[in-house]
Formats: C-alpha cells, structure tokens, sequence
C-alpha cells in the first residue's frame, strides 16, 4: 500500500477538485447534480485498514462540505461509505477467496462487479446525504426520484472515469 500513497493522494485531490471546480457547477433539470468524487472511496482496496479508510472518507467529505457550505452533510455520507466499502467489495464476506489488496476498478473486476459495487456504494451516499439534507418529509416522493436520478447520473460518470483512469495498455 506505502507505493500507492501517492497516486491515491493525487486521486484524493483530483477527486475534491473536479467536484468543487466542475460537478458542483452541473445542475440538470435544476436539481440533479452529479457526485463522482466519491470514487477515491471505492477505489480504496478492501485490504485498507478500517480506521483509516474512515479517516479518509471523512476527510474526503469534509474537504467537500469546507468549499460547498453543507455543513458536514459529504463528511457524514462519506464516512459511512468509507465503512461499507471493505464489506461491498468482499460481497458482505470477509472470508470471500479474493484479493483483498486489489484496487477494486472496472478492469479489475469486471463490469458486472464493478456496477453492483459503485452502484450499492452510491446509493448509500446519496440516501444518506439526502435523506440528512431533507428538511421535512413532505415531498419524498421528489426527494426519492432526485436520489434515483442523481445515483444513476453519478455511476455513470465513475464508470466513464474508470475507463479512463486504468486504460488498458495496448500490445
């Protein structure tokens, strides 16, 4: 893990900034807006230390919630992603016969795999930050269609980001 510190720290900083910079910015319909910096998160490999993958959802959260003004909404739904992490990527197993210290990407596991993995992951966060961000309970109907919306939207944006980020490399 020491030899991968630094590209998951530029991954870390890559990830806080597109979202500040960029996905911040995109609104569809006026109230979808896309969240794939959580990819830091479910790239981390399950074999990380717990206590310091939480450590790290929570700093990835708070970095988020210091520049939008959500008042720790990203660092709670973080640091509860941050947790399941180890448990989705095992399939809930902690005995399964994988790699635990594999990067959990699409190439690595599979497109199938890796859907299951970043969609179950995704909604955890959004459920959560939305659900925390509800005022009331009064329109939950519309709250449950933009989580739905919004999950699909920012799935699709970490997968394109994975067929970017570990490009096979050509013969």
């Amino acid at each position: 893990m020491r030899s991968r510190i630094f590209p998951f720290a530029l991954l870390f900083a890559g990830a806080v900034l597109a979202q500040l910079l960029l996905f911040d910015n995109i609104q569809l319909l006026g109230a979808i807006s896309p969240y794939p910096y959580i990819i830091f998160i479910l790239l981390l490999p399950p074999s990380t230390n717990r206590s310091i993958a939480v450590g790290l959802g929570f700093l990835l959260g708070f970095s988020v919630d210091i520049f939008s003004s959500t008042l720790g909404l990203h660092a709670a739904a973080c640091t509860l992603i941050a947790f399941l992490q180890p448990l989705v990527a095992r399939g809930g197993s902690a005995t399964q016969n994988t790699s635990s210290d594999e990067i959990p990407s699409l190439h690595s596991r599979g497109f199938i795999r890796t859907l299951e993995l970043t969609l179950l992951l995704v909604l955890a966060h959004h459920l959560a930050l939305f659900l925390l961000a509800a005022p009331t309970w009064a329109h939950f109907g519309y709250a449950l269609l933009k989580i739905l919306a919004t999950v699909l939207l920012t799935t699709s944006c970490i997968l394109f980001a994975e067929v970017f980020l570990f490009s096979r490399p050509k013969n």
